[in-house]
């Protein structure tokens, strides 16, 4: 009786002690594949990283056999992560992903293609990295909560219609 209640205790400490270590479980890669002369993985918490020497390949806005390659998970994508050493983003390249939320643009990236963002509505805040001298045709067009963008004096070019349909195009 005496064993069993020992037992019990050491349990009861056991699970005490468990509660109070922080458990982490990392995504789980979902799909990922190559793209001009870089890689993309899509991950289970609607992570997609871009990663890799160079550009994207050329994407088309439709769904066609030229659309970006994860166009199927566009709806899931929330974050995007491209990675130091990736030089261009192609145009079409996150075309109505309307769920991403977040976007880090490394200092590498030279080149952002038109309509890159298009339709990425809940988007809302955006830095061009200082290597980028110019902001194409619609590359940031309707992402309807776009308030917050940061462009840099490097950028000299930037097409009339870049952020139409933006919260930060209709407000400045």
């Amino acid at each position: 009786n005496t064993m069993i209640r020992r037992y019990i205790s050491l349990f009861l400490v056991l699970c005490m002690v468990l509660t109070y270590v922080p458990m982490t479980v990392s995504a789980k890669t979902v799909d990922k594949g190559y793209t001009g002369s870089v890689q993309w993985k899509f991950d289970s918490n609607g992570v997609l990283t871009i990663f890799g020497e160079g550009g994207m390949g050329a994407f088309s806005t439709d769904l066609g056999t030229s659309a970006a390659p994860w166009r199927q998970y566009s709806t899931m994508i929330t974050s995007v992560v491209i990675e130091k050493g990736v030089t261009t983003i192609a145009p079409g390249a996150f075309y109505g992903c309307g769920n991403l939320t977040t976007i880090s643009i490394p200092s590498t990236v030279s080149f952002i293609g038109e309509m890159a963002f298009y339709r990425c509505w809940n988007l809302s805040e955006i830095t061009i990295p200082e290597s980028v001298t110019s902001i194409e045709e619609y590359t940031f067009g309707y992402c309807r909560n776009l308030a917050t963008v940061v462009i840099p004096e490097t950028v000299t070019s930037i097409a009339s219609n870049a952020f139409e349909g933006t919260a930060w195009y209709d407000n400045r």
